[in-house]
């Protein structure tokens, strides 16, 4: 409720006739990085059947990109792992990359190397974080 209410009184004060949109991440030792920042699934399309791989974001990749409020719940039962994937979204750096992703980038003689997804925090983004204790 509180992270509810923050969204709305942040949105008030950001000049917005609506609330932040709030990510949330349930923390449980099952999380992984595919839960933080995405991975391929399959896609049927509805209307023609065919099947392809789509890339899916995770919460993380979602909040960081669009802003609002990322709500870790009970991080702390989080396994270290995926905490520490957290870091460099969580300190000053404000981005991560993620090496599950890759993009084409072109050289200046038109071919084409692969490289990891960089994305920077939208600097609208907000932490919050919560822990049951024991």
């Amino acid at each position: 409720m509180v992270v509810q209410v923050l969204a709305v009184l942040a949105g008030k004060a950001m000049g917005l006739d609506k609330p932040l949109p709030i990510f949330t991440l349930s923390g449980s030792s099952g999380v992984t990085d595919f839960d933080l920042f995405g991975q391929p699934t399959a896609y049927v399309d509805p209307d023609s059947g065919i099947e392809r791989l789509v890339w899916l974001p995770g919460v993380v990749d979602l909040a960081v990109r669009a802003g609002g409020i990322l709500y870790l719940d009970e991080c702390n039962m989080m396994g270290e792992r995926v905490t520490a994937s957290l870091h460099p979204v969580t300190d000053d750096r404000r981005c991560f990359v993620n090496r599950a992703k890759a993009i084409v980038v072109k050289d200046e003689h038109g071919g084409e190397t692969f490289l990891p997804d960089i994305v920077e925090g939208n600097k609208d983004l907000w932490i919050v974080g919560t822990i049951n204790p024991g």
